[in-house]
């Protein structure tokens, strides 16, 4: 596979290997490349030696859950802007703001339509730039909003 048609790699964490076999079909038929870990930890090993290009993550599974994950990557300087799905069987209000709050760039709830989960991944991997930008901006803020410091966009 030339790296000019490489739709992307995308980096699943999933413990359930129906769930993992599942969403790795959807992807590949899409055209992405996947890599399948078993839960946060594990994520964490992957990410110290490859950087996919996002990461698609279930909430609940042993070790370390999917908000815990996202936390940890959301604190990585160099790992950051990769986009976070987080999927999720739970439709309380509370969950979609836990995952806000841990820095997803976007939550589905499971068991989801192929195409929903396709368009999201799509639309994420075209946004990245945005995302990095987002993630420039929040971090000064924060860095500098505890001195009472203002900063300008000139």
């Amino acid at each position: 596979m030339s790296l000019s048609n490489r739709a992307g790699e995308i980096l699943i964490v999933e413990d359930s290997p129906t769930q993992a076999e599942h969403l790795k079909h959807i992807l590949e038929e899409t055209g992405y490349q996947t890599e399948h870990v078993r839960n946060g930890r594990e994520a964490v090993r992957f990410l110290s030696l490859t950087r996919p290009d996002l990461i698609i993550s279930d909430v609940l599974m042993p070790e370390m859950d999917g908000y815990a994950l996202c936390r940890w990557l959301k604190g990585q300087p160099d790992l950051r802007t990769i986009p976070v799905i987080l999927l999720t069987i739970l439709s309380d209000p509370r969950d979609v703001v836990r995952s806000l709050e841990c820095g997803a760039d976007d939550f589905i709830t499971k068991p989801c339509k192929d195409v929903v989960l396709a368009s999201h991944v799509k639309r994420l991997l075209s946004g990245v730039k945005r995302t990095e930008e987002r993630y420039s901006r929040e971090s000064i803020t924060l860095a500098f909003g505890n001195e009472g410091h203002h900063h300008h966009h000139h």
